[in-house]
C-alpha cells in the first residue's frame, strides 16, 4: 500500500499566507493562491468508532504486520505501514470537515490512500481499511451539530461500505454512481429510502450519466431533505 504522506487541500478564504504553496498535485497546477495544502493528522479511535466498532478496529490494528505484507483478502493488503497511512486517510477527512465547517474555507479536497468507501462497519474490501468519508460525516453530525449530510459518491465502483454504514440513517441521504457490472457487484436495488444508486455501463456519456440520475431519483432524495 502507498506510505506517501496524506494531505488535505482546502480552497483558500483569503487568510495571510494563502499564496504560499508548493508540492501541489498535477490536477492543482495553475491554482497558486486559491488552494493551501495541509498534512492530515491521524484519525482518533473515538473518531473512527463513529463509524467502526472497536473490535474492528483492534483486529485491523493487530493485523498490521512489523514485515512482510499480509492480506485481509485477496484484494486488501497491509504492509508495516499501512495502518498508519489509513489513520491519517481518516484524519484528512476529519481535518477537511472542520476547515469547512469552521468556515477557514471554502471546500476541500483530500488526496488520501487508502481510499474507504468499500470499507462496511465490520470489514476491510477493496484496498478500504476504515471508511473515510463516512468518518468525515459522522464528525460533521456528532462533533460540529449538523443534521443532514448528503454524500455523493461517483466512481467506477459501488460504495458499497458507505452504503452499508448509513442505510436507514435519517440524516444522510446518498448517492452512488458507478459502472455496472464491476466490482464489488453490488448496488442494483435501492436498499434504504436515503440511498440512490446510479448503476451504467462500461463508457456512458455524461448524456446517459444525466438521463440515469433524474431516472434514479437521486435529485428527489436530496431535495426531499432540504429544509
Amino acid at each position: 500500500m502507498p506510505t506517501a504522506r496524506n494531505t488535505t487541500w482546502a480552497a483558500s478564504t483569503g487568510e495571510p499566507g494563502a499564496a504560499r504553496r508548493d508540492r501541489r498535485p498535477p490536477y492543482l497546477l495553475g491554482c497558486r493562491g486559491l488552494v493551501e495544502r495541509h498534512d492530515a493528522p491521524a484519525a482518533k479511535t473515538s473518531e473512527l468508532a463513529r463509524v467502526h466498532p472497536l473490535e474492528y478496529i483492534e483486529a485491523i490494528r493487530e493485523a498490521s504486520p512489523r514485515n512482510g505484507i499480509v492480506h485481509l483478502d485477496p484484494d486488501t493488503a497491509m504492509s508495516p505501514h499501512t495502518w498508519d497511512a489509513a489513520l491519517h486517510a481518516a484524519g484528512a477527512a476529519v481535518l477537511a470537515t472542520d476547515l469547512v465547517i469552521g468556515g477557514r474555507a471554502d471546500s476541500a479536497f483530500c488526496a488520501v490512500r487508502p481510499p474507504g468507501h468499500h470499507a462496511t462497519r465490520t470489514r476491510a474490501m477493496g484496498f478500504c481499511l476504515s471508511n473515510n468519508v463516512a468518518v468525515g460525516a459522522m464528525h460533521a453530525l456528532e462533533q460540529h451539530g449538523l443534521s443532514r449530510v448528503a454524500i455523493i459518491d461517483f466512481d467506477v465502483h459501488h460504495g458499497n461500505g458507505t452504503e452499508d454504514i448509513f442505510s436507514d440513517d435519517e440524516r444522510v441521504v446518498m448517492a452512488s454512481i458507478f459502472q455496472h457490472p464491476f466490482y464489488p457487484y453490488s448496488g442494483t436495488e435501492h436498499v434504504a429510502p436515503n440511498m440512490a444508486n446510479v448503476p451504467l455501463p462500461a463508457g456512458s456519456d455524461g448524456r446517459a450519466l444525466r438521463a440515469a440520475v433524474r431516472k434514479s431519483g437521486c435529485r428527489r432524495s436530496t431535495n426531499s431533505r432540504r429544509r
